[in-house]
């Protein structure tokens, strides 16, 4: 399961999910990654925040979900046809060292470049 922060997660606490779809806020992020509701969310928020004055004072423990993999049962021709586009691909590819793999050769030493200029 994939999860990546919304663009504007930094003010809304929203994420995605590459399986379950799109939380536009962090109560709702929350809700679906502990399985709470609505009002074990905000106890669980408040607590956090050290709210004194909040009416629940007792912690909820998150509840750990197993959702099995959603699996894709694909035809054997689709796999067939897929394996031969691959190989055709392949076959056709040029290999790093080639004169006319230009772009790749360009592209591997510019992510080199930045990876290093991250660090520095």
């Amino acid at each position: 399961m994939g999860l990546d922060c919304l663009k504007d997660a930094d003010e809304t606490g929203g994420g995605v999910s590459n399986i379950d779809g799109v939380f536009p806020d962090g109560f709702s992020l929350l809700m679906w990654s502990c399985d709470w509701t609505f009002s074990e969310t905000l106890n669980e928020v408040a607590i956090f925040l050290g709210i004194e004055d909040w009416k629940a004072k007792e912690r909820v423990t998150p509840k750990i979900i197993n959702k099995p993999a959603k699996v894709k049962r694909t035809d054997e021709k689709t796999l067939l046809n897929r394996r031969l586009k691959l190989r055709k691909l392949w076959a056709e590819s040029y290999g790093i060292n080639h004169p006319e793999s230009k772009v790749a050769k360009k592209y591997f030493t510019n992510e080199v470049y930045f990876y290093q200029l991250r660090w520095l």
